[in-house]
Protein backbone atom coordinates (compact mmCIF):
# COMPACT_ATOMS: atom_id res chain seq x y z
CA UNK A 1 0.00 0.00 0.00
CA UNK A 2 2.78 2.45 0.88
CA UNK A 3 4.54 1.60 -2.40
CA UNK A 4 1.37 2.35 -4.39
CA UNK A 5 0.93 5.69 -2.60
CA UNK A 6 4.53 6.62 -3.44
CA UNK A 7 3.90 5.74 -7.11
CA UNK A 8 0.73 7.88 -7.10
CA UNK A 9 2.63 10.87 -5.71
CA UNK A 10 5.43 10.44 -8.28
CA UNK A 11 2.89 10.13 -11.11
CA UNK A 12 1.00 13.23 -9.92
CA UNK A 13 4.26 15.24 -9.78
CA UNK A 14 5.22 14.11 -13.30
CA UNK A 15 1.76 15.01 -14.61
CA UNK A 16 2.00 18.48 -13.09
CA UNK A 17 5.45 18.98 -14.66
CA UNK A 18 4.14 17.89 -18.09
CA UNK A 19 1.14 20.24 -17.82
CA UNK A 20 3.33 23.15 -16.78
CA UNK A 21 5.67 22.43 -19.70
CA UNK A 22 2.77 22.30 -22.18
CA UNK A 23 1.25 25.52 -20.83
CA UNK A 24 4.62 27.28 -21.11
CA UNK A 25 4.98 26.14 -24.75
CA UNK A 26 1.44 27.29 -25.61
CA UNK A 27 2.00 30.66 -23.93
CA UNK A 28 5.30 31.14 -25.76
CA UNK A 29 3.66 30.31 -29.11
CA UNK A 30 0.32 32.11 -28.87
CA UNK A 31 0.99 35.09 -26.58
CA UNK A 32 2.42 37.84 -28.80
CA UNK A 33 5.70 39.63 -28.27
CA UNK A 34 4.83 43.34 -28.25
CA UNK A 35 7.11 46.23 -29.14
CA UNK A 36 6.86 50.01 -28.87
CA UNK A 37 9.28 52.52 -30.38
CA UNK A 38 9.38 56.31 -30.18
CA UNK A 39 11.79 58.52 -32.13
CA UNK A 40 12.37 62.24 -31.53
CA UNK A 41 14.57 64.50 -33.61
CA UNK A 42 15.30 68.24 -33.72
CA UNK A 43 18.34 70.48 -34.01
CA UNK A 44 18.66 71.12 -30.29
CA UNK A 45 18.16 67.61 -28.86
CA UNK A 46 19.33 65.70 -31.94
CA UNK A 47 18.20 62.04 -32.19
CA UNK A 48 16.51 60.26 -29.29
CA UNK A 49 15.15 56.74 -29.88
CA UNK A 50 13.55 54.77 -27.05
CA UNK A 51 11.31 51.74 -26.78
CA UNK A 52 10.55 48.46 -25.11
CA UNK A 53 9.87 44.82 -26.02
CA UNK A 54 7.57 42.98 -23.62
CA UNK A 55 6.22 39.45 -23.25
CA UNK A 56 3.61 37.88 -20.94
CA UNK A 57 2.17 41.08 -19.47
CA UNK A 58 5.67 42.58 -19.10
CA UNK A 59 6.93 39.66 -17.03
CA UNK A 60 9.84 39.78 -19.47
CA UNK A 61 10.54 43.37 -20.45
CA UNK A 62 13.45 44.85 -22.40
CA UNK A 63 13.79 48.64 -22.53
CA UNK A 64 16.34 50.46 -24.64
CA UNK A 65 17.33 54.04 -25.46
CA UNK A 66 19.74 55.62 -27.90
CA UNK A 67 20.84 59.17 -27.08
CA UNK A 68 24.53 59.74 -27.85
CA UNK A 69 25.04 56.16 -26.61
CA UNK A 70 23.00 52.94 -26.48
CA UNK A 71 21.62 51.75 -23.12
CA UNK A 72 19.37 48.79 -22.35
CA UNK A 73 17.79 47.10 -19.33
CA UNK A 74 16.29 43.60 -19.08
CA UNK A 75 13.71 43.03 -16.35
CA UNK A 76 12.28 39.68 -15.21
CA UNK A 77 9.08 39.89 -13.12
CA UNK A 78 9.73 43.58 -12.47
CA UNK A 79 13.30 43.17 -11.23
CA UNK A 80 16.42 44.17 -13.11
CA UNK A 81 18.19 41.09 -14.47
CA UNK A 82 20.78 42.69 -16.76
CA UNK A 83 21.60 46.28 -17.64
CA UNK A 84 24.23 48.00 -19.75
CA UNK A 85 24.84 50.59 -17.00
CA UNK A 86 25.39 47.91 -14.35
CA UNK A 87 27.77 46.06 -16.63
CA UNK A 88 29.72 49.28 -17.24
CA UNK A 89 29.93 49.93 -13.47
CA UNK A 90 31.18 46.38 -12.83
CA UNK A 91 33.82 46.75 -15.55
CA UNK A 92 35.04 50.03 -14.05
CA UNK A 93 35.23 48.42 -10.59
CA UNK A 94 37.18 45.48 -11.97
CA UNK A 95 39.64 47.79 -13.74
CA UNK A 96 40.40 49.85 -10.60
CA UNK A 97 43.56 48.79 -8.68
CA UNK A 98 43.07 47.49 -5.15
CA UNK A 99 43.81 50.03 -2.43
CA UNK A 100 46.14 49.31 0.45
CA UNK A 101 48.36 47.03 -1.58
CA UNK A 102 51.72 48.51 -2.46
CA UNK A 103 53.75 47.23 -5.34
CA UNK A 104 56.75 45.21 -4.25
CA UNK A 105 60.04 46.45 -5.61
CA UNK A 106 62.63 43.80 -6.33
CA UNK A 107 66.20 44.96 -5.77
CA UNK A 108 68.86 43.13 -7.76
CA UNK A 109 71.45 41.24 -5.70
CA UNK A 110 74.98 42.56 -5.89
CA UNK A 111 77.95 40.29 -5.63
CA UNK A 112 80.61 40.86 -3.01
CA UNK A 113 84.08 41.77 -4.18
CA UNK A 114 85.39 38.46 -2.83
CA UNK A 115 83.01 36.47 -5.02
CA UNK A 116 84.09 38.32 -8.12
CA UNK A 117 87.02 36.72 -9.81
CA UNK A 118 90.01 38.89 -10.31
CA UNK A 119 91.39 37.15 -13.36
CA UNK A 120 89.08 35.88 -16.11
CA UNK A 121 89.51 32.37 -17.32
CA UNK A 122 91.80 32.09 -20.26
CA UNK A 123 90.45 30.13 -23.19
CA UNK A 124 92.11 26.83 -23.77
CA UNK A 125 94.09 26.82 -26.95
CA UNK A 126 94.05 23.65 -28.99
CA UNK A 127 97.00 23.60 -31.32
CA UNK A 128 96.22 21.20 -34.09
CA UNK A 129 98.54 20.39 -36.88
CA UNK A 130 97.38 20.23 -40.49
CA UNK A 131 97.17 16.89 -42.19
CA UNK A 132 99.67 16.00 -44.80
CA UNK A 133 98.67 16.50 -48.39
CA UNK A 134 98.35 13.47 -50.60
CA UNK A 135 100.39 12.91 -53.74
CA UNK A 136 99.78 14.50 -57.14
CA UNK A 137 98.21 11.40 -58.70
CA UNK A 138 95.64 11.03 -55.96
CA UNK A 139 94.68 14.73 -56.26
CA UNK A 140 94.00 14.42 -59.98
CA UNK A 141 91.81 11.36 -59.46
CA UNK A 142 89.81 13.12 -56.80
CA UNK A 143 89.27 16.14 -59.10
CA UNK A 144 87.95 13.86 -61.84
CA UNK A 145 85.61 12.13 -59.43
CA UNK A 146 84.34 15.51 -58.18
CA UNK A 147 83.61 16.73 -61.72
CA UNK A 148 81.74 13.49 -62.50
CA UNK A 149 79.71 13.84 -59.31
CA UNK A 150 78.84 17.45 -60.16
CA UNK A 151 77.59 16.46 -63.62
CA UNK A 152 75.43 13.67 -62.18
CA UNK A 153 74.05 16.04 -59.52
CA UNK A 154 73.12 18.60 -62.21
CA UNK A 155 71.30 15.92 -64.21
CA UNK A 156 69.39 14.80 -61.12
CA UNK A 157 68.40 18.40 -60.34
CA UNK A 158 67.15 18.94 -63.91
CA UNK A 159 65.08 15.76 -63.75
CA UNK A 160 63.65 16.73 -60.34
CA UNK A 161 62.74 20.21 -61.64
CA UNK A 162 60.98 18.66 -64.62
CA UNK A 163 59.01 16.33 -62.35
CA UNK A 164 58.05 19.25 -60.08
CA UNK A 165 56.86 21.30 -63.08
CA UNK A 166 54.78 18.36 -64.33
CA UNK A 167 53.24 17.92 -60.87
CA UNK A 168 52.40 21.64 -60.71
CA UNK A 169 50.83 21.55 -64.16
CA UNK A 170 48.74 18.51 -63.24
CA UNK A 171 47.62 20.21 -60.00
CA UNK A 172 46.63 23.35 -61.93
CA UNK A 173 44.73 21.24 -64.43
CA UNK A 174 42.88 19.45 -61.63
CA UNK A 175 42.00 22.77 -59.97
CA UNK A 176 40.70 24.16 -63.27
CA UNK A 177 38.62 21.05 -63.88
CA UNK A 178 37.19 21.25 -60.34
CA UNK A 179 36.30 24.93 -60.83
CA UNK A 180 34.64 24.19 -64.15
CA UNK A 181 32.68 21.32 -62.60
CA UNK A 182 31.54 23.62 -59.76
CA UNK A 183 30.48 26.31 -62.20
CA UNK A 184 28.49 23.82 -64.26
CA UNK A 185 26.84 22.44 -61.09
CA UNK A 186 25.92 25.96 -59.92
CA UNK A 187 24.49 26.83 -63.36
CA UNK A 188 22.44 23.60 -63.37
CA UNK A 189 21.22 24.41 -59.85
CA UNK A 190 20.12 27.91 -60.87
CA UNK A 191 18.40 26.67 -64.03
CA UNK A 192 16.51 23.90 -62.22
CA UNK A 193 12.73 24.52 -61.85
CA UNK A 194 12.87 23.42 -58.19
CA UNK A 195 15.15 26.31 -57.22
CA UNK A 196 12.85 28.90 -58.81
CA UNK A 197 9.86 27.45 -56.94
CA UNK A 198 11.76 27.43 -53.63
CA UNK A 199 12.90 31.02 -54.15
CA UNK A 200 9.33 32.08 -54.89
CA UNK A 201 8.07 30.29 -51.77
CA UNK A 202 10.77 31.87 -49.57
CA UNK A 203 10.02 35.35 -50.92
CA UNK A 204 6.27 34.96 -50.37
CA UNK A 205 6.78 33.73 -46.79
CA UNK A 206 9.23 36.54 -45.98
CA UNK A 207 6.73 39.07 -47.35
CA UNK A 208 4.03 37.63 -45.10
CA UNK A 209 6.40 37.76 -42.13
CA UNK A 210 7.25 41.41 -42.81
CA UNK A 211 3.55 42.29 -43.06
CA UNK A 212 2.97 40.49 -39.76
CA UNK A 213 5.82 42.35 -38.00
CA UNK A 214 4.99 45.81 -39.38
CA UNK A 215 3.54 48.20 -36.77
CA UNK A 216 -0.21 48.20 -36.39
CA UNK A 217 -0.13 51.63 -34.82
CA UNK A 218 1.90 54.36 -36.49
CA UNK A 219 1.42 58.04 -35.71
CA UNK A 220 3.39 61.19 -35.12
CA UNK A 221 4.17 64.76 -36.00
CA UNK A 222 6.46 66.10 -38.72
CA UNK A 223 7.59 69.71 -38.72
CA UNK A 224 9.71 70.92 -41.60
CA UNK A 225 10.84 74.13 -43.19
CA UNK A 226 12.92 74.84 -46.29
CA UNK A 227 13.38 78.57 -45.79
CA UNK A 228 11.60 79.47 -49.01
CA UNK A 229 7.82 79.91 -49.03
CA UNK A 230 7.47 79.00 -52.70
CA UNK A 231 9.26 75.62 -52.41
CA UNK A 232 7.51 74.97 -49.08
CA UNK A 233 4.12 75.43 -50.74
CA UNK A 234 5.17 73.09 -53.57
CA UNK A 235 6.16 70.36 -51.11
CA UNK A 236 2.87 70.71 -49.22
CA UNK A 237 0.99 70.47 -52.52
CA UNK A 238 2.72 67.21 -53.39
CA UNK A 239 2.13 65.83 -49.89
CA UNK A 240 -1.57 66.66 -50.11
CA UNK A 241 -1.85 63.97 -52.79
CA UNK A 242 -0.86 61.43 -50.12
CA UNK A 243 -3.34 62.79 -47.58
CA UNK A 244 -5.57 59.64 -47.64
CA UNK A 245 -2.51 57.59 -46.64
CA UNK A 246 -1.40 59.61 -43.59
CA UNK A 247 -4.75 61.14 -42.58
CA UNK A 248 -5.42 60.55 -38.89
CA UNK A 249 -1.88 59.28 -38.35
CA UNK A 250 0.54 62.12 -39.05
CA UNK A 251 0.24 65.85 -38.65
CA UNK A 252 2.34 68.19 -40.78
CA UNK A 253 3.54 71.51 -39.37
CA UNK A 254 5.26 73.79 -41.92
CA UNK A 255 7.85 76.39 -40.89
CA UNK A 256 7.72 79.03 -43.60
CA UNK A 257 10.56 81.34 -42.61
CA UNK A 258 13.32 78.97 -41.45
CA UNK A 259 15.07 75.75 -42.31
CA UNK A 260 14.01 73.19 -39.74
CA UNK A 261 13.19 69.53 -39.28
CA UNK A 262 11.36 67.98 -36.32
CA UNK A 263 10.16 64.40 -35.93
CA UNK A 264 8.04 62.77 -33.28
CA UNK A 265 7.08 59.25 -34.41
CA UNK A 266 5.46 56.47 -32.38
CA UNK A 267 5.13 52.87 -33.60
CA UNK A 268 3.70 49.76 -31.92
CA UNK A 269 3.29 46.22 -33.15
CA UNK A 270 3.47 42.56 -32.22
CA UNK A 271 4.82 39.20 -33.30
CA UNK A 272 3.35 35.75 -32.67
CA UNK A 273 5.87 32.92 -32.62
CA UNK A 274 3.22 30.51 -33.96
CA UNK A 275 3.33 32.38 -37.24
CA UNK A 276 7.10 31.93 -37.49
CA UNK A 277 6.83 28.24 -36.54
CA UNK A 278 4.21 27.58 -39.24
CA UNK A 279 6.44 29.20 -41.86
CA UNK A 280 9.44 27.08 -40.80
CA UNK A 281 7.35 23.89 -40.93
CA UNK A 282 6.08 24.79 -44.41
CA UNK A 283 9.65 25.14 -45.62
CA UNK A 284 10.81 21.98 -43.85
CA UNK A 285 8.09 19.67 -45.15
CA UNK A 286 8.22 20.95 -48.73
CA UNK A 287 9.88 18.28 -50.91
CA UNK A 288 11.21 20.73 -53.47
CA UNK A 289 12.81 22.91 -50.83
CA UNK A 290 14.50 19.89 -49.27
CA UNK A 291 15.74 18.72 -52.68
CA UNK A 292 17.26 22.13 -53.44
CA UNK A 293 18.93 22.25 -50.00
CA UNK A 294 20.44 18.81 -50.63
CA UNK A 295 21.77 19.95 -54.01
CA UNK A 296 23.26 23.10 -52.48
CA UNK A 297 24.99 21.03 -49.78
CA UNK A 298 26.47 18.75 -52.45
CA UNK A 299 27.75 21.68 -54.53
CA UNK A 300 29.30 23.58 -51.64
Amino acid sequence: MIFLQILKVIGFILLVIVWVFLIAILLALFVPVRYKIRALYDKEHELDVSGNISFLLRMINLTFQYKEEFNWTLRLFGRIFRSSKLLAINKKAACKPEEGKEKKTVTPKTKSPKEEKKSPEEPIKNDTKGEKQSGGDKGKKEEKNDSYKKDSDLKEEVSENGKAKKAKSTKKGRKKSKKEDKKSQIIDLLKAPETSETVGLVLSLTGRLIRHILPRKLEGRIGFGVGDEYTEGKILGYLSLLYPVYAGRFTLEPYWDEERLELDIYAAGRLRLVFVLIMILKLFFNKKVRATVDRIMKVF
